[in-house]
């Protein structure tokens, strides 16, 4: 089971005048980190919490427009403000696609 290409995932997302969707990217690590805080302050424990560590994200997601690893993030800006994070992630022996979306509210 693979990610699709980036260009064809994203392709398949209509979204209002105003607003992208992008893949992770290193250099919004920290918008998404600060942004899931705000909206979600309980988000500090629990099995979600690992979405508030920078290692996290570079060791489990896939970055920079790579699809080489089992965690996928997106992120939903309207024009230049995060407002949205979506992250999916595959089990591989399972079979099994989950996902969780997070935005402000």
């Amino acid at each position: 089971m693979n990610w699709l290409p980036w260009d064809q995932a994203l392709g398949l997302v209509e979204l209002p005048a105003g607003f992208s969707v992008q893949t992770m990217r290193r250099d919004h690590i920290d918008a998404a980190i600060s942004a899931l805080r705000r909206w979600y302050p309980d988000i500090t424990f629990g099995v979600n919490s690992c979405f508030l560590r920078e290692d996290f994200y570079r060791e489990r997601v896939c970055l920079d427009g790579a699809i080489d690893k089992d965690v996928i993030v997106l992120t939903l800006w309207q024009r230049d403000v995060l407002v949205g994070v979506w992250a999916g992630e595959r089990e591989v022996d399972s079979r099994r696609l989950g996902e969780m979306v997070m935005e402000e509210l």
